[in-house]
């Protein structure tokens, strides 16, 4: 959420339901909430103002206690579990699958959406069939296909040192609403993004 905001995801353990955590007055979050990858969390939340799709999941936190934090290979096996249960946020295979097929290309191998077709969620996990290679000092990965290949921006909580080998779980999302500044002209994109590793 630019350089001054985070956005926070969460998965309701229980109902598969998928969140993106505001403040409680619909703000988005500072840099210094306390929520981290793999923590477990109690939250009260109620539904923001409005909500603009295809960011559905945004809540806003009004209480929150924090439970434990797991270990990473039980982080894993508890989001894994939850693929049954939410076939429509969780892809395997092709980078094409993501978002019901909804993602466009610009010509710099860059994923995004626009007004033309919105998907029914802005966030999922996917477990692609390829590598993806670490480029920009971590701050993209790069999926390459036989012809070409697309580039996804990281913009996750914590630095990934290596190359992602085929058949991890990751976590996707697309960005809000944006076009540069004084470019009217420019349709409002989602950009997708790689949000995190498991």
């Amino acid at each position: 959420m630019g350089r001054s905001g985070r956005c926070i995801g969460a998965v309701d353990e229980e109902t598969g339901l998928s969140y993106r955590l505001l403040n409680s007055d619909g703000s988005k979050l500072s840099a210094n909430v306390p929520y981290r990858v793999g923590q477990v969390w109690n939250i009260e939340c109620r539904d923001p103002d409005t909500i603009e799709a295809p960011h559905i999941e945004d809540v806003c936190v009004t209480s929150y206690t924090r439970r434990e934090a797991l270990p990473p290979a039980e982080l894993r096996s508890r989001l894994l579990a939850l693929e049954s249960r939410i076939p429509d946020r969780f892809w395997r295979g092709s980078i094409r699958l993501l978002f019901g097929g909804a993602i466009r290309w610009t010509g710099n191998d860059r994923g995004y959406i626009d007004s033309s077709v919105i998907p029914a969620v802005s966030t999922g996990f996917w477990i692609p069939k390829r590598d993806l290679i670490r480029e920009d000092n971590g701050r993209a990965f790069r999926y390459r296909r036989l012809v070409n290949s697309r580039v996804l921006s990281h913009v996750g909580e914590t630095d990934i040192p290596a190359d992602i080998p085929a058949g991890s779980l990751t976590r996707v999302s697309l960005a809000r609403w944006w076009r540069p500044d004084g470019a009217q002209n420019v349709p409002l994109r989602c950009y997708l993004q790689l949000s995190g590793v498991y």
